[in-house]
């Protein structure tokens, strides 16, 4: 069986990730906030009660942004080929499903944000295949 040893840019971009999709996402899941330019954080009014909601989604975010942070720590820390392509490539698609959803809001300045992150997770990947 052939050893692997992943890539220097694999284990940046999934060291970068793994950090920042874990403290995202506990800040969003345990304070109910965020950083605006990843997510809404504003008040939203109920149609049915009219109540005033402080930013529903953000917890879910924060639990999904947790996940994708799980995957990529498993794959630093053990250090399994497949834990590399797993972990960025569930990064890379929830960096793309932010494009479609940020192009289809009409909000250039997350797009663009999201297609220069997911530059180097997508070449990242490549390295580990």
């Amino acid at each position: 069986m052939d050893s692997f040893a992943a890539s220097l840019l694999a284990l940046i971009i999934t060291g970068l990730f793994a950090v920042a999709t874990l403290l995202t996402g506990a800040i969003a899941l345990f304070t109910r906030t965020g950083w605006s330019l990843l997510l809404r954080t504003k008040d939203f009014t109920s149609t049915n009660s009219k109540e005033v909601v402080r930013a529903p989604n953000v917890r879910g975010w924060g639990a999904r942004q947790i996940v994708t942070g799980v995957c990529l720590w498993g794959a630093l820390i053990l250090g399994d080929q497949v834990l590399f392509q797993v972990g960025l490539l569930s990064l890379l698609i929830r960096q793309g499903l932010d494009i479609l959803l940020y192009v289809l809001d009409g909000t250039p300045r997350r797009t663009i944000l999201f297609i220069v992150a997911a530059i180097p997770t997508a070449a990242a990947f490549v390295s580990v295949l």
